[in-house]
């Protein structure tokens, strides 16, 4: 880590080995993670989207130049230098693995964003990375998975998410008049989640897409900060009609039936309360997890 310099790439400035912790001095990032930014945001164009994308991508490029794969890439991972700027940088590198013209088999990362390959516990390359960055774009422009279990209404499992991965079957939320994505994102997404990693765009190909090398010019705004808001309970009227659905409020006794409702509309987005393996969910989860260690501290 230490001898890994990119403005992308949260930097490690000094390891030190005491007869009781290991310390890692490392940048500080004081910003947040890309989760958070994206719910926060009042108003997230396709623009946005691209710009930050391709932070990341050229953090992967600098990675694989140098004969890395990431194997983690991730929204929680990604976090930004302060609260005021849109300059982020990749981090957590526990998984990462010098390759260097090799290959793995280990399984590991994060399943949402795991590589066929890697569920089907074959040789994989650097290449697992693209498919994680071409789930990034996906979530960055909808606000959810592109891959997630199926579950009927009382929460049983109809179709587990690696049978989806294994296959590459994911579809798009339809576009709405309140909000779209464009064709060039839709198609670079599309390159990226490939299945056969010898089909697969790499990295270079992926910074030299059209969507990423133009200024987007779709004018509407995406769905993704409502998406997650709403996901999260914290439901208002406008984040409401953002995702094009007009609802009287007092019609539901609680949120959780607002995101119900929400979850079987016209848009067709997928919500955190469908499903286990969500945003929302898995971030709920973490957070709770880590409550007594903060508590002991």
């Amino acid at each position: 880590m230490q001898k890994v310099r990119h403005p992308n790439i949260i930097g490690l400035k000094e390891f030190v080995d005491t007869p009781t912790h290991y310390v890692l001095v490392m940048d500080l990032m004081s910003g947040g993670d890309l989760f958070d930014r994206l719910q926060d945001q009042p108003q997230f164009m396709e623009e946005d989207a691209r710009k930050l994308i391709t932070q990341v991508a050229e953090a992967i490029k600098y990675l694989h130049d140098h004969g890395i794969a990431h194997r983690d890439l991730k929204i929680e991972n990604i976090m930004f230098t302060d609260k005021d700027s849109m300059n982020l940088k990749l981090g957590d590198f526990g998984l990462a693995k010098d390759m260097h013209g090799h290959t793995a088999v280990t399984r590991c990362g994060t399943t949402e964003y795991m590589a066929p390959e890697i569920v089907q516990g074959v040789e994989y390359s650097p290449s697992v990375d693209v498919w994680a960055l071409g789930c990034l774009v996906f979530i960055l422009l909808y606000g959810t998975f592109p891959f997630f279990n199926d579950e009927d209404p009382e929460g049983n499992r109809l179709v587990d998410i690696t049978e989806k991965i294994k296959s590459g079957h994911f579809t798009f939320p339809p576009d709405g008049d309140e909000f779209q994505v464009s064709d060039l994102a839709k198609d670079l997404i599309r390159k990226a989640l490939e299945v056969d990693a010898s089909k697969r765009i790499t990295v270079y190909q992926f910074l030299g897409h059209s969507w990423i090398k133009n200024r987007a010019t779709n004018p509407l705004p995406l769905i993704t900060p409502a998406a997650l808001r709403t996901a999260n309970g914290v439901v208002s009227m406008k984040d409401i009609m953002t995702v094009g659905v007009t609802l009287e409020r007092e019609k539901f006794q609680d949120e959780s039936q607002l995101a119900n409702e929400l979850a079987k509309s016209k848009t067709n987005v997928r919500l955190a309360s469908i499903s286990e393996s969500d945003l929302l969910d898995k971030r709920r989860r973490k957070k709770k997890k880590a409550e007594p260690n903060e508590m002991e501290q």
